[in-house]
């Protein structure tokens, strides 16, 4: 096993490689590899999975923005202010998603989803034609029940009653605003077009249709102050959205911040202004919902986000989206956009990395997850959802965190508040480690595909 130090500079190496997202992924994302099975081994999988889950969510990405943010690390495709050039991509969207769905629909028509979560991009740049469009791929090929939390990212720009009433039409029950910033010196410097008129406006329009809202803010912006994130967090507050994110700026190497030479930040300085924002949420009545959010109740939330943990499959669609067919593989699509409609065009399953799960696999994830979030485990709970004895099948690595500074305590371990990278050094694998170090070579040629 590592020493810390060294472990500590292998996370950052698989940090570099990880272009995913906010979610948590275990094996880690550096470690997966190359799809190399078959459409037929993808749906056998999956049928085997949704036989043994309670529930399963969707996610669907919807790539497109009308420019790249500078503190973005996804592969969105900027598609400019032409409204007609807009549409036309749209078009060739609906066509692969179409193509996607209809691979699968057969595998989950035994299954409902319970949560609906639409990503980007921007969802929000559809018409509210292309709205009606979109969820009729969806429904045609798939079961979402009734009640389903149904949730889409939106853009305060493109936030108007036409949009919104086409969502509502289609079972939108929650919005994500993404705020970010309302400095205007910070949003000229990540070149974000919106300013703070725009996001009260579009917050006034999600209100009087009735949808709950979260919020996007993100910590640690390049020229963003202490005085300016706390400007930005006092216009918020008054508001009382139901989910307020708190996102640290990650200056990854998928960034045009970071591809043009700028400055890591100062993370120490990030969690410490994160902690000190929601210690003020939490003094006006918001509760705690995970590691980077608080809401009104703790029903204010996003569940698909916030539920992966538990044993639950997610079936993700378009380009970049990542799928967990809960105990036998998670996988990515491709995430450049003339790939992953290339390969649909040409009838081949839109796969770029992979990797099987094991049921040891599923129970690291969630030790992981609950040890990160939460700071602790409860071992109760672990026993129902795996049917084993914690300290039994990890004696190890519990071993391993006692080390640490973990403790036991009436059922439950808890570690301390700085032992993200103790927890993985005492669940990742020596086979997982050597794999995610190899893989970690190709950077080079991961990053080329953003510029």
């Amino acid at each position: 096993m590592p020493n810390p130090k060294n472990f500590h500079i292998i996370l950052e190496k698989f940090r570099e490689l990880d272009y995913t997202g906010y979610s948590e992924q275990y094996p880690p994302f550096a470690s997966w590899n190359k799809f190399n099975s078959s459409p037929k081994a993808v749906k056998e999988a999956w049928k085997e999975s949704l036989e043994g889950v309670g529930e399963v969510g969707l996610f669907i990405n919807v790539p497109f923005c009308r420019s790249k943010c500078f503190f973005c690390f996804l592969p969105v495709v900027c598609v400019g202010r032409n409204e007609e050039n807009a549409r036309e991509f749209f078009k060739i969207y609906f066509k692969s998603l179409k193509k996607e769905a209809s691979f699968f629909a057969a595998a989950f028509k035994k299954n409902s989803f319970s949560t609906v979560y639409i990503g980007g991009g921007s969802p929000s740049m559809m018409s509210p034609e292309e709205v009606h469009v979109f969820f009729k791929i969806l429904r045609e090929n798939f079961n979402i029940e009734k009640k389903a939390q149904i949730i889409a990212e939106l853009h305060p720009q493109d936030v108007n009653r036409e949009r919104i009433e086409a969502f509502l039409a289609n079972g939108l029950n929650r919005s994500c605003l993404g705020v970010q910033s309302m400095d205007e010196r910070v949003l000229t410097e990540v070149k974000r077009k919106q300013n703070i008129h725009q996001v009260k406006r579009a917050y006034s329009i999600l209100k009087k249709h009735g949808v709950p809202v979260n919020v996007d803010l993100i910590v640690g912006l390049p020229r963003q102050s202490e005085k300016s994130f706390f400007s930005d967090f006092s216009e918020i507050l008054p508001l009382m959205p139901d989910q307020i994110h708190l996102n640290a700026f990650i200056c990854t190497p998928y960034t045009l911040y970071s591809m043009l030479g700028g400055k890591p930040p100062d993370y120490a300085k990030i969690e410490k202004l994160r902690l000190k924002a929601f210690q003020k949420l939490f003094e006006i009545g918001y509760k705690k919902i995970d590691s980077d959010s608080a809401g009104i109740t703790p029903h204010s939330r996003n569940f698909q986000t916030t539920d992966l943990w538990k044993k639950k499959s997610l079936l993700g669609m378009g380009p970049g989206a990542i799928s967990h067919a809960y105990g036998k593989m998670r996988y990515i699509n491709y995430m450049v956009w003339k790939d992953y409609f290339s390969r649909l065009k040409k009838g081949n399953i839109p796969i770029e990395r992979w990797v099987k799960m094991s049921l040891r696999d599923e129970m690291i994830y969630y030790v992981v997850e609950r040890l990160s979030n939460e700071k602790n485990i409860n071992l109760e709970e672990f026993r129902k959802f795996f049917g084993r004895d914690f300290l039994k099948t990890f004696f190890a690595e519990w071993h391993t965190l006692k080390n640490s500074g973990a403790t036991l305590k009436n059922g439950r371990i808890y570690v301390p508040p700085k032992a993200w990278s103790d927890i993985r050094r005492a669940f990742y694998s020596y086979r997982t480690i050597i794999r995610g170090l190899k893989n970690a070579k190709l950077k080079s040629s991961f990053l080329k595909k953003f510029k």
